[in-house]
């Protein structure tokens, strides 16, 4: 390679970054929660990694519910992500929410096809909870509607309710709309 290549290749590298292959849409809070079957307030009281039988590794979530905040009464749930850790083998998936035993959430989920519940959308789908605020923090991209990319991390901070009043709002909102 002749030297000139060689310091066109050292530039490129030098501003490029690393590849990132996810990308949330930037769905607002009355979105996320329209296409929520759930929205619920809960404590973390068991993190686990599991294997499918076609050897996606997932992590279950399971949460003592305190609050029912939108969708139907549970008294626990079990959210589950994409990737984790079994032995040595690894999954790691950007945009899903680290969850810990103990750590207060709210969650906004959807059944999948196989009726595991999932974030919507993911990483959106989770806030961590500090008296009545809601934190969360995205470290992947967001693409806006008009083709631009909000560069990570993103953080958003919420009154809980602020979560509320848009349930009960997007909840009545779908009591109208005819099946």
């Amino acid at each position: 390679m002749r030297p000139k290549h060689l310091l066109l290749v050292a530039y490129v590298l030098a501003l490029s970054r690393p590849a990132q292959a996810t990308v949330l849409w930037d769905l607002s809070l009355e979105e996320r929660i329209a296409r929520a079957d759930a929205v619920f307030a809960g404590t973390v009281k068991e993190v686990k990694a599991v294997e499918a039988p076609d050897g996606m590794i997932f992590t279950e979530a399971t949460l003592d519910v305190q609050r029912t905040i939108y969708g139907p009464p549970q008294s626990t749930v079990t959210v589950t992500q994409f990737g984790g850790t079994i032995g040595e083998r690894s999954v790691i998936v950007a945009g899903t929410v680290p969850m810990a035993v103990g750590e207060s959430l709210i969650v906004i989920v959807r059944r999948d096809r196989l009726g595991r519940l999932q974030l919507v959308s993911m990483g959106l789908g989770a806030f961590r909870v500090s008296g009545r605020e809601a934190r969360q923090h995205i470290d992947v991209p967001l693409m806006r509607r008009d083709g631009r990319m909000v560069e990570s991390p993103v953080e958003a901070r919420l009154d809980i309710d602020r979560i509320e009043a848009v349930a009960r709002d997007v909840s009545r909102t779908l009591e109208r709309v005819p099946r």
